[in-house]
């Protein structure tokens, strides 16, 4: 299995090539928010760099959300653009949630029973959703505040990790033994983008953004 990976949810386009969970290539924009200009460009450089061409991929993975409303919608574009020029590559859409907790799962030292993934909405308000050790969501995506979220977290009672962008609105709390605050990574880009989707039980999606439904979301704002 060949994966190109896209990511444009963040601030810096970036994008990947693996075979077979092997890394081949990873391309990262120095410049912010040119993800429109110099996504096409940084795949080229990644083919290059992989010795590999569109023939060879077999699966295109791209993140759908929640991120940038601007950059995630280049991102989808670019990638249905991708796959009606070469049909052969079947579509993995991975969402930031995913990406967490399987970055999350890499971090546990011990056996977890959950994953719960926080990433940021805005200075006072969270996604939340919770997967299972196979990176299956067990959960809805919600919004919530840090209060919610401190109790939602405080509901589980076996052995749970949490993860994301958001953690530094909860970890003031002194939670129980059986939660484990873990460090908050560095942006999400295509490499660990990648290494998600080669690890998904369903590699079977379609290119469409994730939207968090009402009455929590403000879809004008955000996914």
């Amino acid at each position: 299995m060949n994966i190109l990976a896209i990511d444009t949810s963040c601030a810096r386009a970036s994008c990947a090539i693996s075979s077979n969970n092997k890394l081949l290539a990873f391309i990262e924009d120095p410049e912010l928010q040119m993800q429109a200009e110099h996504l096409f460009s940084l795949i080229d450089q990644a083919f290059k760099q992989a010795n590999l061409n569109y023939q060879d991929i077999t699966h295109l993975a791209v993140t759908n959300g929640p991120g940038s409303f601007t950059g995630i919608r280049i991102g989808l574009s670019a990638a249905k653009g991708i796959l009606f020029a070469a049909p052969h590559i079947s579509p993995i859409c991975v969402t930031n949630f995913q990406v967490a907790a399987y970055r999350a799962r890499k971090q546990i030292s011990r056996k977890a029973q959950n994953i719960i993934v926080l990433l940021e909405a805005s200075s006072t308000l969270l996604y939340v959703q919770t997967f299972n050790m196979d990176l299956e969501p067990i959960s809805e995506t919600e919004v919530m505040n840090n209060i919610q979220a401190i109790n939602y977290i405080k509901s589980f009672d076996k052995l749970t990790a949490i993860s994301g962008s958001g953690i530094s609105l909860v970890n003031v709390y002194d939670f129980p033994e059986n939660i484990i605050i873990l460090p908050r990574f560095g942006q999400i880009n295509a490499r660990s983008l990648i290494m998600t989707a080669g690890n998904l039980q369903d590699l079977s999606s379609q290119i469409q953004p994730l939207y968090i439904r009402p009455p929590s979301a403000k879809p004008s704002i955000f996914f």
